[in-house]
C-alpha cells in the first residue's frame, strides 16, 4: 500500500518562476534551496511534478495512454507497487515469462482459474501439493496416470466405478 506524495511546495519569491496560460495552464520552476521543484500543470488538474530529491508524481485526472512503437525497459532498483481499483486485463500477443530467483505468490479472495489452448505442466524441483477444502476432482478425456515408487490413498472410503488394472502388489492390512 502506498499514498501520493504531497508537494514539496515552500517557495520563496523571486526564485519561483511561473508561466500561466490563458485557460490555466501551468509551467513552474522553483529554485528555493532544499525545495527545488519543476511542475506543469493541466487546467483540469492533471500534473507531471519533480521533487527535490528527484522523484516524479504523474497524476492524471482523465484516462492515461501510452504508446511505444518500439521496445520500453524499466528497471527498478526497489519495490514495485501496482494499485487498481478496478478491474485488471494484460494481453500479450507474442511468449510471456515470469521468472524470479525467488518466490512468486497467487492470492484470490474467489476463484483461480488457468486455461491453455494446449497443455498446462507444473513442475516441482522437491515437492507439490494440492490441497482442497472441499472436493477435489480430476477428469481427464483420455488416460489419467499416477507414476511413482510408492502411491499412497488415504480414505475413509474408495470408490472405483468402472473397470481398474492394477500391475503389480496390491497390499491389504
Amino acid at each position: 500500500s502506498w499514498n501520493e506524495p504531497e508537494t514539496k511546495y515552500n517557495t520563496t519569491p523571486p526564485l519561483n518562476s511561473v508561466m500561466e496560460s490563458e485557460s490555466g495552464h501551468i509551467m513552474e520552476f522553483d529554485d528555493t534551496p532544499s525545495y527545488e521543484r519543476v511542475q506543469i500543470s493541466h487546467r483540469m488538474g492533471s500534473f507531471v511534478e519533480f521533487f527535490p530529491d528527484g522523484s516524479k508524481v504523474t497524476k492524471v485526472m482523465g484516462k492515461n495512454y501510452e504508446i511505444m512503437l518500439e521496445d520500453d525497459n524499466i528497471h527498478i532498483k526497489g519495490n514495485y507497487n501496482l494499485t487498481v481499483d478496478g478491474g485488471a486485463n494484460i494481453l500479450v500477443k507474442g511468449n510471456a515469462t515470469v521468472v524470479t530467483p525467488k518466490n512468486i505468490s497467487a492470492t484470490a479472495g474467489m476463484n483461480i482459474s488457468a486455461t491453455a489452448g494446449m497443455n498446462i505442466s507444473a513442475i516441482a524441483g522437491i515437492d507439490a501439493s494440492v490441497t482442497a477444502g472441499g472436493v477435489a476432482s480430476v477428469t481427464a478425456g483420455g488416460a489419467a496416470t499416477i507414476t511413482a515408487p510408492v502411491v499412497e490413498i488415504t480414505a475413509g472410503m474408495t470408490t472405483v466405478n468402472g473397470p481398474m488394472t492394477v500391475t503389480g502388489l496390491i497390499l491389504a492390512e
